[in-house]
């Protein structure tokens, strides 16, 4: 039965002039007919972009109008697929394994009418990815520079490299620190931009210390600050030996130190420097001895120096005999058994006092008054030297008995003195 519904519903009632209903049937007056105008299918997408060889792809479809069927034609890159999802959107995707330009047409199209239709021509472009080589760059020191040496990537392509951090850049110290480049090719339609990274490695730089050779010191002088001054930037120093250390006797010894900088991009460093510690003088104990005679030998009396456990040897040794002379020098070298302390002089004074000469002269035969005293009574001998007597020769003495006659002789050696005798003679 014709009713309102089916009309409408079929799409041909376009104008109503006039209804008038009755009961059980529908009478309809002034009515134009036309057959209804579907929509004109249509694309709302717009043209793919480009894609990248071996990255995953994807563009969706989408279209307008009355249902609809869409179609490509044109050869896809390998691994891309086309899929029409029938309710008016399609998507190609996949991952492209082939590089290259694909011209492609896509057509959208009524179910019932296909001439009715919009069509899409484009063409995909699958950009390859150039190849770019960079190895990653031997270690550096902190302080060195970023160059051409480290950022030295290349590719058989065309293109510019963009480095980061860039050439003259100088990084702190660290392991694994990244580099980067971005290679954009001059052919960018067919070519897409490349990023890369490698890791470098950029050690502490060693600390300079300053620390001369410090002057020579004597055994018994511990090190200081006079000694253990080395100088750099802020950090802190350990000395080896330490503050305090007296050294043995000895040249050429090493003192060190361990530096360890505050800043981080100075490694700790270490250095060392020599010093001369000399042999302390051995103190010797020894006073001038007590006056001798002349002809009395030199013994441990006289050579009597003290010190630490050491061997002396004496200048003149044990058994010599001096002349006589006042202020004579004695002295002695001593060799310390401990190599800390030096060889060491040391001298004193002794006086050597002549010695009595030997006077020979016996009590001479009386005489009788009137006689003169002659070399007969005044003979005394002695070794080489000359006899004053008293009274002198040619003297005539008064009678009488133990009268005394005295001699005074100067030997002429120097060693022996000015010595006096006498005798008794009766007259």
């Amino acid at each position: 039965m014709l009713n309102e519904q089916t009309l409408i519903g079929n799409g041909m009632l376009v104008g109503l002039k006039n209804i008038f209903r009755n009961i059980g049937c529908i009478i309809i007056v002034g009515l134009s007919f036309v057959q209804a105008t579907k929509a004109q299918p249509a694309f709302t997408s717009p043209a793919p972009i480009s894609g990248t060889i071996n990255t995953p792809y994807s563009y969706a479809i989408t279209t307008t109008g009355d249902p609809r069927v869409i179609a490509l034609t044109g050869t896809l890159p390998a691994g891309l697929n086309f899929s029409d999802n029938l309710d008016g959107t399609a998507v190609i995707n996949g991952t492209p394994t082939t590089d290259g330009s694909f011209p492609l047409t896509l057509t959208v199209s009524h179910i019932a009418n296909s001439l009715e239709q919009d069509v899409q021509s484009f063409t995909l472009v699958i950009k390859a990815i150039p190849v770019v080589t960079w190895n990653a760059p031997g270690s550096i020191t902190y302080g060195t520079p970023l160059s051409g040496t480290q950022l030295d990537a290349t590719s058989p392509t065309a293109g510019v490299f963009v480095y980061t951090p860039a050439s003259g850049v100088v990084l702190n110290a660290g392991l694994g620190q990244t580099l980067s480049v971005e290679f954009t090719p001059t052919d960018i339609v067919n070519y897409t931009v490349v990023t890369m990274t490698v890791t470098i490695d950029v050690t502490p730089a060693p600390a300079v210390i300053s620390w001369p050779n410090p002057t020579a010191i004597t055994y018994g002088t511990a090190l200081t600050a006079l000694q253990l001054n080395a100088t750099s930037q802020p950090g802190s120093f350990v000395y080896n030996p330490v503050i305090g250390t007296v050294l043995n006797a000895g040249n050429g010894q090493t003192l060190k130190v361990t530096f360890t900088p505050s800043d981080p991009n100075f490694a700790v460093t270490g250095s060392s420097v020599l010093i001369d510690v000399n042999p302390a003088p051995a103190t010797i104990t020894w006073a001038n001895p007590t006056a001798i005679t002349y002809g009395t030998a030199l013994t441990a009396i006289q050579l009597n120096a003290t010190s630490q456990p050491g061997s002396f040897v004496y200048t003149p040794a044990i058994g010599t005999f001096l002349n006589a002379g006042n202020g004579q020098t004695l002295k002695v070298t001593f060799t310390p058994s401990d190599p800390n302390f030096a060889v060491t002089g040391s001298s004193v004074l002794i006086d050597v006092n002549p010695a009595p000469a030997i006077i020979t002269w016996a009590n001479p035969t009386a005489i009788t008054y009137g006689t003169a005293l002659t070399a007969t009574q005044l003979n005394a001998t002695s070794q080489p030297g000359s006899f004053v007597y008293n009274p002198a020769i040619g003297t005539v003495l008064n009678a009488g008995n133990g009268q005394t006659l005295n001699v005074t002789f100067t030997p002429s050696d120097p060693n022996y003195a000015v010595t006096g005798s006498s005798v008794l003679i009766n007259v």
